[in-house]
């Protein structure tokens, strides 16, 4: 997907984000599919194999929290 394609997050979950960040969390990553948004925690570890890094990004077991209507 082009950087012009990229829908950008509604202003609830950017504020959100900054709020998480300011409370000492790091690494937090938003992905959007089919109008839902999925927080994921990204770490980093060395492939011994590839003798690279490799990102590693579970899933939060819930969505960021949904907009209070």
């Amino acid at each position: 997907m082009s950087p012009a394609a990229k829908r950008e997050l509604p202003q609830w979950v950017t504020d959100w984000i900054k709020q998480q960040k300011n409370q000492g969390q790091k690494c937090l990553e938003i992905k959007t599919q089919h109008n839902t948004h999925y927080l994921y925690k990204s770490t980093t570890y060395w492939d011994k194999q590839t003798k690279k890094r490799r990102k590693h990004s579970p899933t939060s077991e819930n969505s960021t929290p949904k907009k209070a209507s």
